[in-house]
């Protein structure tokens, strides 16, 4: 928590302890957080790179993919699929 910018004595001396309890908390959640998004990054570009090197761009992996992981559909929105192709697809 002194990395995050708290003083060591007000971390020892101030705060009570429920302070610190939520505190130690919110430090967990927030790595957990920063994982997940770094995880489904990597995911979803190896998934994408997948999907170019053995259907040739069809998307089918991708679609795959995201219909397991998000099964319902809204109508009018763009698949989560599309958007991430469209992300990791060359400008040109």
């Amino acid at each position: 928590m002194v990395a995050r910018g708290h003083k060591l004595h007000d971390l020892l001396c101030v705060y009570p302890i429920s302070t610190l309890n939520d505190l130690a908390k919110a430090a967990r959640f927030n790595e957990r957080e920063a994982h997940m998004m770094q995880t489904n990054g990597l995911l979803a570009a190896v998934m994408h790179s997948l999907d170019q090197a053995f259907n040739k761009g069809k998307n089918k992996i991708m679609k795959s993919y995201t219909n397991k992981l998000y099964p319902t559909k809204t109508k009018g929105k763009e698949d989560a699929a599309d958007q991430l192709l469209k992300f990791f697809s060359p400008k040109g």
